[in-house]
């Protein structure tokens, strides 16, 4: 009898081979389909492992279609193994997770659209779904695939004469598109929120360091955005350094000069942090 390189519990059966061992299937269930299990070490696994749980805590579907499932809050998207349905109560996880915001190329379209019935009265395609994606949480690697979610579809259409008819894709697939691409939407406005605030922030810090010959408590609060009066303690400084601070992590977009504004951030949080009687 096998024992899981994982969670170590003994295996029999439904057993999945990789490197040096055996992981058993529950394990096998929470590893991205793009990490080929059988050349992996047991670190590169549980690395794995732990990836997939990470981002199934936060995931949780608000729609779906076939096997593809979408996070409208947290502009997510996930796909299933297809290998027994997920209920709207799930306990299956996911495999492949993504963000919206790690996509390079996206699309959700009709294909291989045919006639199956005898007097054109029944239309229908396959409907594919193709991504390109680079994980940024994992060590970095560029994830491209085209999958199908469904054959046989039923299209619409209106039967013009003589044979003819005027084809369009199923509904659904047109209302699915349209909340995928409001999630799109939605990562585009946050991340100009997020620039336009990097440049008000640089420029506020600026006009604070050139008005300054030293570098004062008035420059430190208005470079961490507090108040003249308002009052800080180590708890509210702390969360709004590591706001500012976390707005020039290099997937918002950070400019050239993002260091050092980074710095200055620093400056004024240690400057703050001597005066808070503890």
């Amino acid at each position: 009898m096998q024992t899981c390189e994982l969670c170590g519990k003994n295996i029999r059966f439904r057993r999945k081979k990789t490197a040096r061992g055996y992981i058993c299937r529950d394990c096998f269930d929470l590893i991205p389909s793009w990490v080929d299990i059988s050349c992996a070490e047991k670190d590169d696994l549980s690395l794995a492992k732990e990836f997939t749980e990470q981002r199934n805590k936060e995931f949780n579907f608000t729609a779906s279609y076939q096997n593809l499932y979408i996070d409208g809050v947290h502009n997510m998207f996930a796909l299933s193994c297809g290998k027994c349905p997920l209920s709207v109560k799930r306990t299956k996880h996911f495999k492949d997770i993504f963000y919206i915001s790690e996509l390079r190329e996206v699309g959700i379209f009709c294909t291989n659209l045919r006639n199956i019935g005898k007097n054109s009265d029944c239309v229908v395609c396959d409907v594919k779904f193709r991504y390109k994606a680079e994980i940024k949480d994992f060590p970095k690697k560029i994830i491209e695939k085209e999958i199908l979610l469904g054959s046989n579809v039923e299209c619409l259409y209106d039967y013009q004469g003589n044979g003819k008819i005027d084809c369009r894709e199923p509904a659904v697939i047109t209302t699915f598109r349209a909340l995928f691409n409001q999630m799109i939407d939605n990562e585009v406005n946050r991340i100009k929120e997020k620039l336009d605030f990097i440049q008000s922030t640089k420029d506020l810090m600026n006009e604070n360091y050139s008005h300054c010959s030293s570098k004062s408590t008035d420059w430190a609060r208005g470079v961490l955005f507090f108040q003249d009066n308002e009052p800080i303690d180590i708890q509210k400084l702390k969360k709004r350094r590591n706001e500012i601070i976390k707005i020039y992590h290099p997937d918002m977009g950070k400019s050239d000069d993002a260091n050092a504004v980074s710095t200055l951030i620093l400056e004024a949080y240690e400057i703050l942090k001597s005066q808070i009687a503890y």
